[in-house]
């Protein structure tokens, strides 16, 4: 099979994750729990705080969801025009693109 395929179809699933997983957290839908959420020890001890991270969160999950099934996409539609490594390139550039955007997340600590 080819790999290009197979990346377009991880990315289109775990993009549809993404934004699956997304939605409840930015409407709050979430309760504290040990498997699913922004897990430290302050979200589990104040609720307050683990809606508000948790939605921030999820605000940054939806944009990052919704490029992946772009990607999916998008590759889906360029496998028969593409060679296929700079296809299998590309798609795995958007799987990391949304982890990037994470770092500056995650080191500001105001």
């Amino acid at each position: 099979m080819n790999p290009a395929f197979l990346l377009c179809l991880l990315n289109l699933l775990l993009g549809l994750m993404c934004v699956g997983s997304a939605v409840p957290l930015i409407r709050g839908k979430v309760k504290p729990n040990l498997l699913f959420g922004l897990r430290t020890r302050t979200t589990l001890r104040d609720d307050a705080a683990w809606y508000r991270l948790n939605a921030a969160c999820g605000r940054w999950l939806l944009p990052a969801g919704v490029a992946l099934v772009a990607s999916g996409v998008v590759g889906w539609l360029l496998i028969p025009a593409v060679p296929g490594s700079w296809l299998v390139g590309g798609l795995l550039a958007s799987s990391f693109l949304p982890v990037i955007g994470y770092v500056p997340l995650l080191l500001d600590r105001t």
